[in-house]
């Protein structure tokens, strides 16, 4: 009974185990500098930054604020301090352990997220391994804040989750799922600039509930009562933080400010729709978002908006490989199934959804537009190259719970083989992991 019980633990966690136990170990023998990278011995070391970490320990460690630095956020560096002190660890070692330590945290807990909300176990597990084995799973064991974040994202969402599929009335229940998203706001808002994403998100979310669901304004208390629960969660984060800087004798929107710093500035630059001029994750963060959105408009009753929702699908490969020219192939081609051109173009529907209910477009539209804000920030701010995007889509869990609610309700539009397609991109996306991991060794990975 007992080795059973553990052959089936085992399996349920089995991309965990291949990060550990498969990519982990064949880096460190293809490139065993990698062994005190992440005991934090050469930490510090840096050829292309690793900054972010720098900045932090430099928060952690002083208690002072420059210019510069308003654009990180205490929250991590308050970590750091504490779990340094208690573990009397250097700081480097205390920083990159835990920064894996919420890494592995956050891999463990979205299975049971992705399990609730699908109807599936087999798009659930799919989701749970390109999630686990995703290229920048390298930034979890890096010490920036992106496990953290993705920690503390996992756990709104689960919560979001919760209050949205309810049946049964328990008031205790509600509150402290209530309590819990509130906290994670306010935590998520200390840890990372969300301010505009949030809202951003929000409002596009219930905007879409009422023009494609058709829901009735009536009807969208508990999406309003939610949403309202958030954004005031996140402006009180970010409020804590204003109040910080203003202490120190800054401004309180400070952080805003110093982006000019950082050399971000807004502008519209179509260069980007054919390359990031940066590592070719960034420039996939910049369309899969938004190639999601696209495929949800099939269940639309207006026929234009079906018809252009098949067209990044109709040379998958293609698009997934190099979005334009997928997209643009797509435009002229109707190389899709004839059962998917059946169910999606000539048969209308009234709702955006049929198979799910609102409770869980709302999710949907939650998390793809959370994702998709950080494509257009990076689009409009970066006039160099699109640094980092790769991370803020493909290290965070909001692109790969609207993935596995596509896969359970858009599957259809995927006309190749679906296992196929589905061992390609793991095997690409692990791959893809394991030269990260390499690159990290040396202070080559350009983050």
């Amino acid at each position: 009974m007992l080795t059973r019980k553990l052959s089936f633990n085992v399996r349920e966690y089995l991309p965990l185990l291949i990060l550990l136990g498969v990519i982990l170990p064949l880096a460190i023998l293809l490139n065993p500098n990698l062994i005190p990278r992440l005991l934090g011995q050469t930490s510090h070391i840096s050829k292309y930054g690793y900054l972010d970490m720098e900045h932090y320990i430099f928060l952690a460690q002083n208690k002072y604020i420059d210019l510069q630095r308003t654009a990180y956020y205490p929250l991590w560096p308050f970590l750091l301090s504490t779990f340094t002190k208690l573990t009397s660890l250097e700081i480097y070692k205390a920083t990159i352990l835990l920064s894996s330590i919420f890494g592995i945290l956050s891999i463990t807990l979205i299975k049971p997220l992705f399990y609730r909300v699908s109807n599936s176990r087999l798009f659930a597990n799919c989701s749970f391994y390109l999630y686990t084995l995703s290229p920048m799973t390298v930034v979890f064991f890096m010490g920036y804040t992106e496990s953290i974040f993705a920690f503390q994202s996992i756990v709104l969402l689960l919560s979001m989750h919760n209050i949205l599929t309810a049946k049964i009335y328990r008031p205790f229940s509600l509150f402290l799922n209530y309590l819990v998203i509130f906290a994670s706001s306010i935590l998520l808002s200390l840890t990372r600039p969300i301010l505009i994403q949030t809202i951003f998100s929000i409002a596009l979310s219930i905007s879409f509930l009422i023009i494609a669901n058709k829901i009735r304004f009536r009807f969208l208390k508990k999406y309003l009562f939610l949403s309202s629960l958030i954004l005031l969660g996140t402006f009180a984060g970010y409020v804590i933080y204003g109040n910080i800087l203003v202490d120190h004798q800054f401004r309180f929107f400070e952080p805003f400010y110093a982006q000019e710093m950082w050399n971000k500035s807004l502008g519209f630059r179509p260069i980007y729709f054919l390359t990031s001029k940066s590592p070719l994750i960034d420039f996939w963060a910049l369309y899969y978002p938004f190639i999601l959105l696209i495929g949800y408009f099939n269940g639309l009753s207006n026929y234009f908006f079906r018809k252009i929702s098949t067209v990044p699908f109709r040379k998958l490969a293609l698009t997934l490989l190099y979005p334009p020219i997928g997209i643009i192939s797509g435009i002229f081609s109707n190389d899709i199934s004839k059962r998917t051109a059946s169910e999606n173009l000539d048969q209308p529907k009234n709702t955006l959804i049929t198979t799910y209910t609102a409770d869980k477009d709302f999710l949907f539209y939650f998390s793809t537009f959370f994702a998709f804000s950080h494509s257009l920030i990076c689009f409009l701010t970066q006039p160099f190259y699109m640094a980092s995007l790769g991370r803020y889509v493909f290290g965070q869990p909001f692109f790969y719970l609207s993935l596995c609610l596509f896969l359970n309700n858009r599957i259809e539009l995927i006309s190749i083989k679906q296992r196929y397609l589905f061992l390609a991109t793991l095997f690409i996306s692990s791959l893809y992991l394991l030269i990260n991991f390499i690159n990290y060794a040396n202070a080559d990975f350009l983050p």
